[in-house]
């Protein structure tokens, strides 16, 4: 112990006084800590000045930072007539030093500043600070998962944690399904015993000083936002589901009857929410009508909030209108019928296919990495040459260079990289036109390599490129590109019948193939590509564009044909 020191907080040197020098002297306080000096040794000025130092205080730090703020606090050792509130204990801190935060004026006396470690508190015993009119408007990290929190902050007297309403009861440990070893809660990962501080499951990069989920086995980290997903597979993106603990049966906003869980697929379904083949059970029927739900749509919200990450506002189901109603949706560019989502604020719309695809960590078969949308803020805001490679690197499913302004679905590990068109195909097709075996979508040649040899498609007879995907019939040896095999709009319920307020005749829905001599439009005299309204009455050659039938009068799904 030094019996001479310079002290940052005093102009003049400071001499150690041991205890006994203390007793002969009237009360000394310490001009940190406002304590008498008592039981203990300390520093005194040299000079005639009455500046006392414990031995404890004259070791306080000129910087700290502590769970309850975020910001760093630095000791202020001039003393003022101003009084100052601390923030953790409420009283007034009337002399001596205290810590203060120079961007928001938050204020810790000595005494809380240093309270116990987290580690040394065995039990938590939390407050909620909402009655506290210095707390308005006032954000926070949790200390627990590391995120932001705004008001109603939960704080333990004891050791300074700051939690989230949410986190005040996570548990201690948990087991999720990417991951083979039990996972503990802790408030600290810097305590972990880790050099890669990036989540295991969704792959971002995890704040060192706050808390999540780690593994005593080995390395693995993850927040406790993806633990607690993964845990009760909340959003189903990679996980199978656990029959035994689905509930037979269920109340889903986008029916109005209940549906009753069905084991054991007997027949072929279609989803009638995502319109995708349902392959594996468990899934949800209708007992009163003809209507089938997949189990991973069950997990579907009425209202969905994804961030500005791919959209600002929130998105709102909109139920199926009947087979009257046609939408585009603007992620996978597809016409479709049935339910979607929709943005009140504006005009963009997500088919349901999307946003399944969209929960993330979205794990497609076709690739041993999970996928993840890509960072708004590096993606568009801060557009480097790897990032500017990145946003035009082609999607590994059909080779085409996604387009800039739809969002995609890109593997953090390696190159790969999926447009939603790709990543929403269905993997089983069954087209008795083309084969009566059910056709499964394939990512690679089906000897395991890349074809020395040349592939064709048997439905178009042109050549395909053996890296994209394509059809495979397992039975027969027949492939087919995927756009040969489901058509340009394979959500549209071609070949239905409507009825139109200007035209005596029913109507049917078809695709317009690409001819030479493009017929024109009835209504508004353009050429008629893409899918149409046409006449099945013999003899009438009325041809229209959809478009133009649902603006210029009330058309309608007929109940007959």
């Amino acid at each position: 112990m030094k019996s001479r020191v310079e002290h940052f907080s005093h102009p003049h040197p400071l001499i150690l006084k041991e205890e006994q020098e203390y007793c002969h002297w009237e009360e000394v306080i310490c001009s940190c800590c406002s304590q008498p000096i008592r039981g203990g040794s300390g520093y005194s000025c040299s000079s005639s000045c009455s500046f006392h130092l414990h031995q404890h205080c004259i070791k306080m730090p000129k910087k700290i930072k502590r769970p309850l703020h975020s910001d760093p606090l630095v000791l202020v050792t001039d003393p003022s007539n101003q009084n100052r509130l601390c923030g953790v204990c409420r009283e007034i801190v009337t002399k001596g030093f205290y810590y203060r935060c120079s961007l928001c004026n938050f204020h810790l006396d000595p005494k809380c500043a240093f309270t116990p470690r987290v580690l040394e508190c065995q039990s938590h015993q939390f407050v909620c600070l909402k009655n506290s009119m210095s707390l308005k408007s006032f954000e926070f990290i949790c200390n627990a998962c590391g995120t932001l929190g705004v008001n109603r902050p939960h704080l333990c007297t004891t050791c300074q944690l700051m939690v989230h309403d949410r986190c005040l009861h996570l548990s201690p440990s948990i087991q999720i399904k990417q991951h083979p070893h039990p996972m503990n809660h802790t408030y600290f990962l810097e305590d972990v015993d880790s050099t890669n501080f990036n989540c295991g499951v969704c792959g971002a990069e995890m704040k060192a000083d706050y808390g999540g989920y780690s593994c005593p086995d080995c390395t693995f980290l993850c927040h406790v936002a993806c633990a607690n997903e993964y845990t009760s597979d909340s959003r189903g993106a990679s996980a199978g589901p656990d029959s035994a603990q689905l509930m037979s049966e269920i109340q889903h906003f986008s029916h109005g009857h209940p549906l009753v869980r069905i084991d054991e697929v007997s027949k072929d379904h279609n989803c009638d929410l995502c319109q995708l083949p349902i392959i594996l059970p468990p899934f949800y029927s209708c007992r009163d009508c003809d209507f089938h739900l997949d189990h991973s749509c069950t997990k579907l919200a009425n209202k969905i909030e994804y961030g500005a990450q791919t959209h600002p506002h929130p998105l709102v189901f909109r139920p199926d209108m009947g087979d009257s109603a046609v939408f585009y949706c603007n992620w996978c560019s597809q016409f479709s019928h049935g339910s979607y989502y929709a943005c009140e604020e504006c005009s963009l719309t997500v088919d349901v296919r999307c946003i399944k695809a969209m929960f993330e960590p979205f794990k497609h078969e076709a690739h041993e990495h999970s996928l993840f949308l890509p960072s708004s803020s590096n993606e568009i805001g801060e557009i480097n040459l790897k990032t500017y490679l990145d946003l035009y690197r082609e999607c590994s499913g059909c080779g085409c260079i996604p387009n800039l302004l739809r969002p995609k679905l890109r593997c953090k590990q390696c190159s790969f990289n999926l447009d939603f068109a790709c990543a929403t195909l269905p993997l089983k097709v069954i087209n008795d036109r083309y084969d009566p075996h059910p056709l499964f979508l394939t990512y690679r040649s089906y000897d395991g390599e890349e074809a020395s040899y040349e592939v064709y498609c048997q439905i178009c007879g042109d050549e395909r490129d053996s890296k994209h995907w394509f059809y495979h019939c397992r039975d027969c040896d027949f492939d087919a590109h995927p756009k040969c095999l489901l058509g340009r709009y394979p959500y549209l319920k071609l070949g239905g019948s409507y009825t139109h307020n200007n035209h005596p005749h029913p109507l049917t829905l078809v695709e317009q193939l690409e001819e030479k001599q493009e017929p024109a439009c009835h209504t508004c005299g353009d050429a008629c590509r893409y899918f149409v309204l046409e006449c099945t009455a013999w003899g009438c050659n009325f041809i229209a564009h959809w478009s133009c039938c649902q603006q210029s009068a009330c058309l309608f799904a007929a109940p007959y044909i």
